[in-house]
């Protein structure tokens, strides 16, 4: 059985639902609210995994966001948040790298740290 989040509230500084250390988008509105809420321990986990998992695969190369979302078959609106999350729980970071998008803006890379490898082995 899956255990539900120990706390789950607003954050005065960011307008953003916490749930166990892991901001989740809100802009404050109730319904806002309601799907951050709705969010904790369902899809939002099998995602994250999914998100790891594919960075963690690419190695020192990397993963832009459109690149991880290509990938791991996640659309924009679900990969970036995971990603996020991953990046505030300290298991991926963007080593300051850019490459092109499909429209050809630059992207940042983001890469896992020592530990998300251990999380993923």
């Amino acid at each position: 059985m899956r255990k539900r989040p120990s706390f789950v509230g607003i954050c005065p500084t960011y307008g953003l639902f916490v749930a166990d250390g892991i901001r989740l988008p809100s802009n404050g509105t109730p319904t806002s609210n309601a799907a951050a809420a709705s969010m904790e321990g369902r899809p939002s986990d099998e995602q994250r995994q999914k998100v790891l998992a594919a960075i963690v695969a690419s190695g020192e190369r990397g993963l832009t966001d459109a690149e991880g979302e290509e990938v791991t078959g996640l659309r924009h609106q679900s990969y970036t948040p995971r990603r996020l999350e991953l990046e505030r729980m300290g298991l991926v970071r963007a080593p300051g790298e850019k490459r092109a998008t499909p429209s050809g803006r630059g992207a940042m890379v983001w890469v896992a740290v020592g530990k998300a490898q251990e999380k993923q082995g």
